[in-house]
């Protein structure tokens, strides 16, 4: 197998830049890993560009999935209770996320649901 290195390559122009490309392939191959029929070699791939990415990159990405997974879950409530409120569809999605317990202990009496 060839041995490619995606952090030596620049781009410039309108061209995407390398980090684009990078971020597609991790995109794809997780997306494939996740249907268990990924190539040894695609997931040594993605093993090697994950850990040749930064701290500082990782946690971006884990900060933006987080983000992408609550608008999604807020598109959810709003197409589930379409009169709701921002601010209404705000707690319910923050129900959701910490869970009755939780919810009831930071906002008692705080919301409008």
């Amino acid at each position: 197998m060839v041995e490619h290195s995606f952090r030596k390559a620049e781009v410039v122009g309108s061209t995407p830049t390398i980090g684009f490309i990078e971020a597609v392939l991790i995109f794809i191959l997780s997306f494939h890993m996740t249907l268990g029929d990924t190539s040894a070699e695609a997931e040594a791939m993605l093993c090697r560009l994950y850990r040749n990415m930064t701290t500082a990159r990782k946690a971006r990405r884990v900060f933006s999935a987080y983000r992408m997974g609550k608008m999604l879950s807020m598109t959810g409530i709003r197409m589930s209770h379409p009169d709701a409120s921002e601010e209404q569809v705000w707690h319910l999605w923050a129900r959701r996320h910490l869970g009755d317990e939780l919810y009831e202990k930071v906002y008692r009496g705080k919301n409008n649901e």
